[in-house]
């Protein structure tokens, strides 16, 4: 070892004030055996490590909800809501409510019937897997197609494709349904007497989604002055879906299926190959797939429509199509796609 010269001499004082050196040569040897000393601390020190490392690199990493997926996969960008955020509070709740309050926004109707989601509690960013924490928020796309499918099915404008796919004893089929917001919305079309309406999304989700189906099925309001049941009460149903174990929970769901809803679903890339499998599962040459897409990475466009377009065919809603209010076709778009016709 190497002996700094700052160490070859020390100045001591005396009661006299008298400064005199101290013996080199046992200097010498105390800062060599104290270089010695730390040398082998450091050799211990970056053993320790690697063997942390190489223990850590043998843990497989942790899961996240969407089964098998690492918690930090990559995420697309997630952009706030373009529109007013409406006013989804219960009635009790909006009762409570303070004036000036948040809640006492505006409505957002289906028909006449105003819609109520009620979101449960799921911590901090840090605690939540990122899956149910995105299931919590009601997205751009999810009010879009929600309003698109009113104003197709209401004034039969434009296209016949909602008329032809919500046709009495449809069985519908929300994925990654996180609030619910779309398939609620297909039951409370005004006429629409569906078989069944599930709203589907991976096991944690799913006590949310059935509270909000409860709070939208028997609910009372100082207005209506009386409760009142939704007239598809019996249709409506939450249920598991995991887009990664579909073995599990597909068959459950009897596919084809005639009507399949799809709202702001790609927000992992990892995700999107299990996403169009689902479709592909759940559908067959009578399938309607109404699906609304914000495009938040051109890499994630390429491979999601690459993949699509093995098995759909679609058009793009056009302008006059959407609610004017709730619209931004610069932004995001609804696709009408059905199951290519096998040669």
């Amino acid at each position: 070892a190497r002996v700094p010269a700052s160490c070859c001499r020390v100045v001591c004082p005396t009661d006299g004030g008298v400064h005199m050196g101290v013996d080199l040569t046992v200097l010498a040897v105390v800062c060599l055996l104290a270089a010695a000393v730390y040398q082998a601390a450091c050799v211990k020190r970056t053993n320790d490590d690697d063997d942390t490392t190489m223990a850590s690199e043998q843990q497989p990493p942790p899961t996240d909800s969407r089964s098998g997926l690492g918690v930090q996969p990559v995420l697309l960008a997630l952009p706030g809501p373009s529109f007013e955020v409406p006013n989804f509070s219960p009635p009790s709740a909006d009762k409570d409510s303070e004036p000036g309050s948040s809640r006492r926004g505006k409505r957002l109707r289906i028909g006449d019937w105003p819609l109520y989601l009620v979101v449960g509690d799921t911590g901090s960013l840090e605690e939540a897997r990122h899956t149910v924490q995105t299931a919590t928020s009601v997205w751009d796309c999810s009010i879009v197609l929600a309003k698109y499918l009113e104003r197709q099915y209401t004034t039969k404008k434009t296209t016949d494709d909602v008329v032809r796919a919500f046709r009495p004893g449809a069985r519908v089929v929300e994925l990654g349904a996180g609030t619910g917001l779309v398939g609620i919305a297909a039951g409370l079309l005004p006429g629409f007497e569906p078989e069944s309406v599930v709203l589907t999304d991976v096991e944690a989700v799913v006590p949310q989604l059935q509270a909000n189906i409860d709070v939208n099925v028997v609910r009372s309001s100082a207005a209506e002055c009386e409760q009142t049941v939704l007239r598809n009460a019996a249709a409506l149903r939450a249920a598991p879906l995991d887009w990664l174990a579909l073995n599990k929970h597909a068959d459950q769901l009897k596919p084809p299926v005639d009507v399949i809803l799809a709202a702001d679903v790609v927000w992992v890339e990892d995700l999107i190959e299990p996403l169009v499998a689902t479709m592909v599962r759940l559908s067959g040459p009578d399938t309607v797939v109404f699906f609304a897409y914000q495009s938040r990475s051109s890499r994630a466009d390429e491979v999601l429509f690459g993949l699509l377009k093995n098995h759909f065919e679609w058009r793009k809603a056009r302008h006059d199509e959407y609610d004017p209010e709730y619209s931004k076709p610069d932004k995001l778009a609804v696709y009408v796609m059905t199951r290519k016709q096998q040669a």
